[in-house]
């Protein structure tokens, strides 16, 4: 007779696994547990040092003084002054050619 789907009076399917069941106790939850914690506490340490850091603001904190600002203001102005000076040579003017 062929083959059955059946093994035996047992009435277990063929493609059933004949290995035994690896039984998984309380330690392996307990340390899955563990990790959990872990990982939670560690992420929330990361996300209070970005807070603290400035990471979420939206726009960047300036750190410079008062008298380096006027600085970076009078260089900006000095350098404008030499644009349109440069501007008014004559190899700079733009003529009908």
């Amino acid at each position: 007779m062929a083959g059955s789907l059946l093994d035996g009076d047992d009435f277990s399917s063929i493609g059933a696994s004949k290995a035994p069941k690896k039984s998984r106790g309380p330690t392996d939850n307990a340390m899955k547990a563990k990790i959990a914690v872990i990982v939670v506490c560690l992420g929330g340490a990361v996300g209070l040092y970005a807070w603290q850091s400035g990471m979420f603001d939206s726009k960047p904190k300036d750190t410079r003084t008062q008298e380096e600002i006027q600085i970076d203001e009078e260089e900006f102005q000095r350098q404008q002054k030499e644009i349109e000076e440069m501007q008014k040579l004559p190899q700079y003017q733009m003529g009908d050619a």
